[in-house]
């Protein structure tokens, strides 16, 4: 449908766009934050970013990636704090890789591709975000194609609308990635609009 009316593609992302700014809280700025909060303990440290065992380089596909505010904001917080030393806290070392993928080159951010086949290597990620962006109805073949790229012991993060869910706590939904082969490690459910999983 994108590849004949490419139109549809802004379209979609206008509305969604106005439709976040809405929101108490955007859930890219939530996924953001988090990379933060946990960047202050070392790599594959208990509650630390899970990084690839041979050097600790941490690898997120965002997957319908959108504009790719998510890269753009991670690339904004790496300048900031790898190029500021902060006087007596010690600064633990960070690299981070971040792939855009969606099915319009909205930047030069983002790679073009059908988030159910990207080109990445077999267990070449350490998290794999879905932030709104199970909108297919083939939404599956996305959650396989996260499992084949995600390295043993990787994350997956999701944020989803709460009315996409038939049951309150989306448990149907989770019980679906582990099925997947996923392991359902919590739901937060505090937010209005939209329900994450991890």
């Amino acid at each position: 449908l994108i590849k004949d009316q490419p139109s549809l593609f802004d379209e979609y992302h206008d509305g969604f766009r106005s439709q976040v700014e809405s929101w108490p809280e955007n859930p890219v700025d939530v996924f953001v934050n988090q990379v933060k909060e946990r960047s202050k303990r070392p790599v594959n440290a208990p509650g630390g970013l899970p990084g690839l065992q041979k050097n600790k380089k941490i690898v997120i596909a965002d997957m319908g990636c959108g504009e790719a505010q998510f890269s753009h904001d991670i690339s904004k917080f790496l300048t900031q704090r790898n190029g500021g030393k902060k006087r007596g806290k010690k600064q633990y070392p960070l690299d981070i890789e971040v792939h855009s993928f969606d099915l319009k080159k909205a930047n030069e951010r983002i790679t073009v591709a059908d988030i159910r086949n990207v080109p990445l290597e077999d267990n070449s990620c350490t998290i794999v975000i879905f932030c709104l962006a199970l909108m297919g109805t083939n939404f599956l073949d996305f959650i396989k194609e996260a499992y084949r790229i995600l390295a043993p012991r990787g994350e997956l993060w999701i944020a989803e609308i709460k009315s996409r869910f038939s049951d309150k706590e989306g448990e149907e939904f989770t019980k679906a990635l582990t099925l997947n082969g996923f392991f359902h490690k919590k739901t937060d459910n505090e937010n209005k609009m939209f329900t994450r999983f991890e």
